[in-house]
């Protein structure tokens, strides 16, 4: 996964599953 530097509003979707592909 890449790292992303902060999540802007609207990419919300992706962070459920970024966060588990970052585990």
């Amino acid at each position: 996964a890449r790292r992303l530097p902060k999540i802007p509003k609207g990419t919300r979707d992706f962070t459920p599953e970024e966060m588990a592909i970052r585990e």
